[in-house]
């Protein structure tokens, strides 16, 4: 995948994933096609600020948005209604953080 989308945008000058596996996988595409230092090149950003996006090599930037604490908001809210207590809002917003990573 990574090999066609720079075969059809070559002008590309970094990739947002919507996850970090996916940014990964990516970044993995990228070293096979232009060698270690696709990187360097083309950063890449991907979303949920797994473990392996701060080890991968050259790290991948993150958006953390902490998982374990919106899903055990959800499943409070899911149980609740449940219950029998109201449904909850439709749009729910919690804080999220924008994690820049570079190559060292």
């Amino acid at each position: 995948m990574a090999l066609h989308i720079l075969a059809c945008h070559p002008e590309i000058d970094a990739a947002l994933s919507f996850s970090d596996f996916v940014a990964l996988g990516f970044a993995a595409g990228l070293q096979a096609c232009l060698g270690p230092q696709s990187g360097r090149r083309i950063p890449l950003v991907g979303f949920d600020d797994i473990e392996e996006a701060r080890h991968a090599i050259p790290p991948i930037s993150s958006v953390h948005c902490g998982i374990s604490h919106l899903a055990a908001i959800t499943a409070n809210r899911a149980l609740a209604w449940l219950d029998g207590e109201k449904p909850p809002a439709p749009v729910e917003r919690t804080p999220a953080q924008f994690i820049a990573r570079e190559a060292p």
